[in-house]
């Protein structure tokens, strides 16, 4: 049997088409992870902790602690393995474009540096004031951790 040349070229792309076509197929219902451009994801709704290098960043925001009325606590802390100077960083807030520069404080592996925004009405040790009012004040406004070359190191995102 002798198939003719447009005949041969229409089944071939018949086959292509519906080779790279999915429609037809059924969803995946795969758990494996997929390869993201931001990283492994997988599909459950257990939510995903990032895992932090701290030979790049040395240094996050660790918590913000707005457990008193009227007072925003940034908490600044070392995750480093040695100790890190923070003369010269910055925290920036996105919304209005206000930062406050850090003073020259070294902390050692662990330890933390606060800073305080809104009524304190307490005695300051262990860090510095920065706003007479709280930074974050609706979801999604953010608070920039910046290095000394006004690199960002860290984003905290009020939720």
């Amino acid at each position: 049997m002798r198939i003719h040349q447009p005949v041969l070229t229409f089944f071939i792309f018949l086959f292509f088409v519906i080779g790279c076509s999915s429609n037809g197929l059924p969803p995946s219902t795969s758990q494996e992870p997929t390869t993201t451009a931001i990283g492994n994801v997988r599909n459950t709704d257990t939510p995903v902790q990032p895992t932090i290098d701290s030979e790049f960043i040395p240094l996050i925001i660790s918590e913000v602690d707005k457990s008193q009325k009227g007072v925003e606590i940034f908490v600044i802390k070392n995750i480093s393995n040695s100790d890190q100077n923070i003369e010269g960083m910055a925290l920036l807030n996105l919304e209005t474009s206000e930062y406050i520069v850090l003073p020259s404080v070294t902390l050692r592996p662990g330890e933390t540096f606060k800073v305080y925004n809104g009524s304190v009405n307490e005695e300051i040790t262990g860090g510095m004031k920065w706003l007479d009012e709280p930074a974050l004040r609706l979801t999604g406004d953010t608070v920039v951790l910046l290095n000394q070359a006004g690199r960002a190191l860290w984003y905290y995102v009020n939720p």
